[in-house]
């Protein structure tokens, strides 16, 4: 007999769901404004910059037996699906499942295995078939088929990195796109997990407007790529205590940008400017515009509250952080739409 292995079907389809709109948000990416958990019409709601809407229908299989139960839950994601349709903001309606079988053994589709997605006419003439005659009983007219896809993600068993494997490389795609991999290290695993964080605790909001924007979803990646340390050279003449100090409000001061790139461009357009008036290396023209500058920036990173020498640490790690990586924040912006 096939044993459920998970303990709790429901939170499985909980942390799928979650996992599910990471790929959908990062596929959608460069089109989108913004996605929505647990939305006012669907499980994940993609918002494009258009004003309109991809409607995700998420349903996952926890038990071990692929096809099991997988008839009735693309049933169910239809009746949904369904009142997607009527609303005019609808671009597209979408069955995502982590069933390599979404549609019964019945129908074994192998380009659909574990990572894939298909337009309804990109099924065969038999699957076609199919959809469209539980599309009708489920009262979706044979003309609105042409909004419907249906997505596999592969997301099964009890190790962690089993199941994650395809989103951790959805997120790997996603930064190797915009050439993060190369610029610099990345805690991939730990992107992954805030990005999944972020879009759980959206789906507990009980005010069904809040969204997490792109601004705020791609925010991740600079704070990683702005990763500090007890042992960054930055601080090499600081006092221990100091240290300390500094680096915990350098991380209350980044996360508090999570919604908006203003501060870096901010930072990178005062450094540009600064930079063409004077002469000498990078090196010691970036020392200079710390020197300069380190005050222009305290009302922004919040630290008003900080004791002088605080405040001039801090203004100027954030200040060389974001120089350092400008390219990436640059290159972020421009590849995602920004």
């Amino acid at each position: 007999m096939q044993v459920n292995r998970n303990a709790s079907a429901s939170s499985f389809g909980w942390e799928f769901q979650a996992n599910a709109a990471v790929v959908l948000f990062v596929r959608h990416i460069r089109q989108a404004s913004a996605v929505r958990v647990e939305g006012a019409r669907d499980d994940i709601e993609i918002i494009l910059e258009d004003g309109s809407r991809v409607y995700c229908q998420a349903k996952a299989r926890a038990t071990n037996n692929p096809g099991e139960g997988s008839t009735t839950r693309f049933y169910q994601a239809l009746e949904t699906l369904k009142d997607d349709l009527e609303s005019p903001d609808c671009d597209a309606i979408l069955y995502v499942t982590n069933d390599d079988h979404p549609f019964g053994k019945t129908y074994d589709i192998a380009a659909l295995h574990e990572d894939a997605e298909l337009h309804f006419s990109e099924l065969s003439d038999e699957v076609q078939d199919f959809v469209k005659g539980r599309a009708l009983e489920a009262g979706i007219k044979a003309d609105d088929l042409g909004k419907f896809s249906v997505r596999v993600i592969g997301f099964y068993g009890d190790d962690e990195s089993t199941r994650r494997r395809i989103i951790m490389r959805h997120v790997e795609n996603s930064l190797e796109s915009i050439n993060c991999l190369s610029a610099v290290q990345l805690n991939k695993t730990r992107l992954r997990s805030q990005w999944g964080q972020m879009l759980q605790e959206n789906s507990s909001k009980l005010d069904l407007s809040i969204c997490i924007s792109k601004k705020e979803f791609i925010w991740p990646i600079i704070v990683e790529a702005c990763e500090v340390s007890h042992d960054d050279k930055f601080f090499d003449e600081c006092d221990e205590d100091l240290v300390g100090d500094v680096l915990c409000a350098f991380r209350r001061a980044i996360d508090s940008q999570s919604e908006r790139f203003s501060l870096t461009t901010k930072i990178l357009s005062d450094y540009q400017d600064y930079r063409r008036a004077c002469d000498g290396s990078r090196s010691r023209v970036k020392t200079a515009f710390i020197k300069d500058s380190w005050k222009n920036y305290i009302g922004e990173l919040g630290a008003d509250c900080l004791d002088e020498e605080e405040q001039r640490v801090l203004s100027g790690l954030v200040i060389s952080k974001v120089i350092n990586r400008g390219h990436l924040i640059d290159s972020v912006r421009m590849e995602v739409g920004l």
